[in-house]
């Protein structure tokens, strides 16, 4: 193996070593918390009262889709703090909920 640590290789949604781009706290928090804004928003725009009836599950996992070829590269973006839980705890990484669970809380 090079240089890289098994900790490197390792996926795992976060920031530092655990972006894919290298990206810091600052930049993790503030992707998911933006992205996580724009997922919501469709979300509620699309299942309200007055929009048409059987478009929602079109725009959702359109920007679902969007929403993760932006924001994988940066934290590898899950959007729910249950997914990047569950691996964290598993494989001991105690950096992905750092930027899993706030993000969901403050876009709301």
């Amino acid at each position: 193996m090079t240089s890289r640590t098994v900790q490197q290789l390792r996926p795992a949604n976060g920031y530092g070593i655990h972006s894919p781009g290298g990206y810091g706290l600052m930049a993790a928090l503030l992707s998911e918390i933006l992205l996580t804004f724009v997922f919501v928003s469709v979300i509620i725009g699309a299942t309200s009262p007055t929009s048409p009836a059987g478009f929602a599950g079109i725009a959702i996992g359109l920007t679902l889709t969007l929403v993760h070829l932006v924001g994988i590269p940066i934290t590898n973006l899950s959007v729910n703090p249950a997914r990047s839980t569950g691996p964290a705890v598993f494989v001991g990484t105690e950096r992905a909920p750092v930027t899993a669970h706030p993000a969901p809380a403050r876009s709301t």
